[in-house]
């Protein structure tokens, strides 16, 4: 069987979810996401964009396209919060329901993963370990594959340089850890290391020391319930943490992404840790005494909200697109919201207003 891999154009360049009204042309990656990555390592299938493989079951030459999706039907707090904010449904879903509708009149079979595949309906949903691949029979609606006995490194690199070293509380063998981290750092000069709670892990201070020997460690997730319980300053002095190189994981609380605590990050502050956090648009100016870099999750007033929060994140976004981002936010306020439900053209710089991580993460 002849399978590509792809998604829909707004996830598979880790862009922001704007409205297809808005193209990013600089906030965008210059690698596929990690989860293709990994599946294409396993099963040497070929990663395309979404284009391409409309083209390739247009004209027969595959059999079977993957797809991977986050949140295809927009029902996510994120999802939501930014339809609130932009008037319409998210970017991705558009892309995704178009993408789907063009591939079913091909008659290509359509197969899905991710963490949002279950909300789909007419493919073949995939659940399970990207090692056990190999093994996949697209027969019937739904496909399990299992947890995998071991694991297998990526053999290229991902957007936001991924390194993944732990999945579903099992850690990942240190040699596929250090395969991978090789292959991210000589793309990106940093890896990023990735795990539902960085700070849970018991060989954490071994593991942030060979990951300093690839240049600059990144991380996605830590909870609060382990930032009580680490050695903080060990962190930082480990990284080389300062005032001009500071880390951005994502805070989250029980798995959640929405923190209601901002006290926390006193102490994560000290240590040179400025936190992601998504706080509830009521809760924003709690959040501003600290340093960190504030998601806000809109609800009555998101052009206010996001104002405030952009205005505090300016201090930790070092962008060249500051000042195109100050003009739009400040418009954006003045008109109660209309700029951003109307507007259209090159949307490089709403994207860093809705999430300035990925100016951070690229260097834009």
């Amino acid at each position: 069987m002849k399978v590509v891999l792809t998604s829909d154009e707004v996830t598979f360049y880790y862009s922001p979810p704007l409205p297809l009204r808005l193209k990013t042309e600089r906030v965008r990656a210059k690698y596929p996401l990690y989860s293709l990555v990994k599946v294409s390592s396993v099963t040497g299938w070929e990663i395309v964009d979404p284009w391409r493989a409309v083209e390739l079951a247009r004209s027969g030459e595959v059999d079977a396209v993957g797809i991977y999706v986050n949140d295809p039907l927009g029902v996510s707090p994120v999802s939501k919060s930014l339809g609130l904010l932009f008037g319409e449904e998210p970017g991705h879903v558009y892309a995704l329901r178009t993408l789907l509708n063009r591939l079913r009149e091909s008659g290509v079979k359509i197969f899905a993963g991710g963490p949002g595949a279950w909300q789909l309906s007419g493919v073949t949903v995939v659940t399970g370990d990207a090692e056990n691949f190999p093994d996949l029979d697209l027969k019937g609606n739904y496909v399990d594959l299992g947890e995998a006995k071991g694991f297998v490194p990526v053999r290229s690199p991902s957007g936001m340089g991924e390194v993944e070293v732990e999945r579903r509380g099992r850690a990942v063998p240190r040699e596929v850890v250090v395969k991978e981290m090789e292959i991210q750092a000589r793309a990106h000069g940093y890896v990023n290391l990735i795990s539902r709670d960085l700070f849970s892990l018991p060989d954490l201070y071994d593991l942030l020391v060979v990951a300093s020997k690839y240049g600059e460690v990144r991380f996605s997730n830590v909870d609060i319930t382990s930032v009580a319980v680490i050695d903080l300053r060990k962190v930082r002095e480990v990284l080389g943490l300062s005032e001009n190189r500071f880390a951005f994981p994502v805070l989250i609380k029980g798995g959640s992404c929405g923190v209601d605590e901002p006290e926390i990050l006193r102490e994560l502050n000290r240590e040179f840790i400025y936190p992601v956090v998504h706080v509830k648009e009521g809760e924003i100016d709690e959040f501003t005494k600290y340093r960190c870099i504030i998601i806000p999750m809109f609800e009555e007033r998101p052009y206010e909200a996001l104002y405030k929060a952009w205005r505090h994140n300016r201090r930790f976004v070092k962008s060249g697109l500051a000042r195109e981002v100050d003009e739009i936010v400040r418009k954006n306020y003045e008109m109660r919201g209309e700029l951003l439900r109307k507007t259209r053209g090159n949307g490089d710089a709403v994207a860093i207003a809705v999430n300035p991580v990925l100016s951070l993460f690229w260097g834009i």
